[in-house]
């Protein structure tokens, strides 16, 4: 018969080699993630393409979007933008915005003027501080076309997102003046 001692032993051994083998299965190659697809067999890609699924991949301007007036009492658009990840939920995203407005002129005319604004979304803590609206779950940027004009009959906002990984992120938006 063993004694107690022996048992012991052989547990804390055993426990001992099952530990060790589980964490073999953790071990992975360096800069490389491997994962099994769907169907089962196994798949290699680089770890720097998979480092962040949640980023942005879809950018909307959102219906919010409207002309305004801004606090000195100049002609603006209050844009609302919404960036989405792969999933499709909407997520936070940081990055240089270029917005692009190009207003029409009275019915039958040529006359077309250009705005273009340059806002600075690199810094995540500032630009949730300025620009994230936590309810609406979009960037509420104030884009003033410094001048005291009358809101344009229809125009067209184009904003492109320059992510901080490089990848550029576009929309556009009708704006018509109501009334």
């Amino acid at each position: 018969m063993m004694n107690m001692r022996n048992v012991v032993s052989r547990l804390q051994l055993g426990i001992g080699l099952v530990v060790l083998l589980c964490m073999g299965g953790c071990v992975q190659s360096k800069g490389l993630d491997v994962r099994r697809s769907e169907a089962g067999e196994q798949s290699q890609s680089s770890s720097t393409a998979q480092a962040n699924p949640f980023a942005p991949t879809v950018m909307e301007v959102h219906a919010l979007t409207r002309w305004s007036v801004d606090a000195q009492g100049l002609r603006a658009v209050e844009a609302h933008l919404e960036l989405f990840d792969k999933f499709g939920d909407t997520v936070k995203g940081a990055g240089r915005l270029i917005a692009m407005l190009r207003a029409e002129g009275p019915p039958g005319s040529t006359d077309e003027r250009q705005y273009r604004w340059d806002i600075d979304l690199s810094n995540p803590k500032r630009a949730t501080r300025e620009y994230y609206n936590s309810t609406t779950r979009t960037y509420a940027i104030s884009l003033s076309l410094g001048e005291e004009v009358e809101a344009p009959a229809r125009a067209r906002l184009t904003v492109t997102l320059i992510t901080v990984e490089g990848r550029r992120l576009t929309a556009e938006h009708v704006l018509e003046r109501s009334g």
